[in-house]
């Protein structure tokens, strides 16, 4: 039997006296293969981030680069490191209607000889005018509206935005004829204040009218609304689904319209004509500070905005009036020329008047848009504009006319008794409505 080695004995005797008892299987550790040595570094909880809500021009994006939802929309997202959009600029295509052109009197009437057209006279029928029953509607009105805007600040938090639109000049006419004889003659009725070549014409009812020669009545309206504004938008909320937005700008509204009204008699032995005019024309100019509200809302791609304006201001009035009577080729052995002074438009009210009034608007619009891309987005609009009292040129005729002023019909034309009519400022609501289709990009 071989003996131990000394040195082996030796190590076990060491490890029994360092070792109070034996070792369990569990309290035996593996030799280490690595040692990892760690610097010392100082620690500090990390901070809380506040992320705020960014706010949006338009609902649909944020800052023209981050959808408004959290739905899928990969393909839409812009390129990493693309700066926000700062600005936009929309335009539209306008389909709109405005207010029916009021008539206060009736303008033209009808009836058979021997009778005239006057009002008081049995037979007699408002062809035009106040009692006619006659739509003055101008129709569907096309137009165009531009739109610009941009971030006043590096927070998102003001906006400006310059709008204006105008609206296509639109006309509506109206013909009446008569070939004469023993026809229902066409007629210009109006109320005498004075009597006039006697003992023909004594004051009251009467009428302008042809007799049994051919005539005619011709009634042309026109009406054109254009609209600026400058508003600045401070955000009160946004999120990525909605924002609410105060309002505060200047609104200029302008509307320009006319009334002309011509009777002709026709002399077929000469060829020659007596055709007389009036014209009435008005407009009106708004200057308004405005306030108001707008809001909306993201459904995924599809977004909702709606907007309530109201503006305060002076409104300027404006009417002209001209009239005259004129003579072509000797027509019934008039000298042939022209004289001041129609129906309703005499010497005492031809020229022009105005005033200032304070007058209110109200613009209401809703839109609905398809976010196409982040900086793309067409929509539809329904758009109510209200305007509490405009100057409109068939509101400016008073029936109520002295004659004798008139140097065509009562020769020399000198003023008999109380001028009539005299010029007047009578004023209406006002509205224009309808839809609209645009485009909005984001730069």
């Amino acid at each position: 039997m071989r003996t131990k080695s000394p040195l082996l004995v030796l190590g076990l005797l060491v490890v029994a006296c360092l070792c109070p008892g034996p070792l369990a299987a569990q309290d035996v550790v593996p030799p280490a293969q690595f040692i990892l040595v760690v610097p010392a570094v100082s620690f500090e909880p990390a901070q809380p981030r506040i992320d705020r809500p960014r706010v949006i021009t338009t609902v649909g994006f944020i800052d023209g680069g981050i959808p408004t939802t959290d739905a899928p929309a990969v393909d839409f997202k812009e390129p990493p490191g693309d700066e926000p959009a700062r600005f936009w600029a929309r335009g539209e295509y306008l389909l709109w209607r405005v207010t029916a052109a009021p008539v206060a009197v009736p303008l033209v009437s009808s009836n058979s000889l021997p009778n005239i057209g006057a009002l008081n006279e049995p037979g007699t029928t408002i062809l035009f005018g106040a009692g006619s029953g006659q739509d003055t509607n101008f129709g569907t009105c096309s137009g165009a509206r531009v739109t610009l805007g941009g971030w006043l600040d590096k927070d998102y938090e003001c906006t400006w935005e310059f709008s204006g639109f105008v609206l296509e000049r639109r006309s509506f006419n109206f013909n009446a004829a008569s070939a004469g004889g023993q026809t229902p003659g066409v007629s210009i009725p109006f109320n005498a204040t004075e009597p006039f070549n006697p003992p023909f014409n004594p004051a009251g009812e009467t009428a302008l009218s042809a007799g049994g020669a051919p005539s005619n009545a011709a009634v042309h309206l026109t009406s054109q609304l254009w609209n600026l504004e400058l508003n600045e938008m401070v955000y009160l909320s946004s999120s990525k689904q909605f924002y609410c937005a105060a309002v505060l700008g200047f609104r200029h509204l302008n509307l320009t319209e006319n009334l002309t009204l011509v009777h002709t008699t026709f002399d077929t032995g000469n060829n020659g004509t007596i055709a007389v005019t009036d014209g009435f024309g008005t407009r009106n100019q708004f200057y308004g500070a405005q306030v108001g509200t707008r809001f909306g809302m993201s459904l995924g791609r599809w977004n909702i905005d709606a907007a309530a304006l109201f503006a305060v201001g002076p409104m300027y009035q404006h009417v002209y009036i001209s009239g005259a009577t004129t003579v072509t080729n000797g027509a019934f052995g008039f000298v042939d020329g022209s004289t001041p002074g129609g129906v309703f438009a005499e010497p005492s009210n031809i020229g022009s008047s105005s005033r200032n009034i304070l007058a209110l608007t109200s613009d209401l619009n809703l839109k609905v848009g398809f976010a196409v891309t982040p900086r793309f987005q067409p929509y539809c609009a329904y758009n109510a504009l209200y305007v509490s009292s405009v100057a409109r040129p068939g509101n400016q005729i008073d029936r109520n006319v002295n004659p004798t002023q008139n140097a065509f019909f009562v020769p020399p034309g000198t003023l008999t008794g109380t001028a009539s009519p005299l010029p007047m400022i009578r004023g209406s609501d006002f509205w224009a409505h309808g839809l609209q289709i645009g485009m909005e990009f984001r730069f």
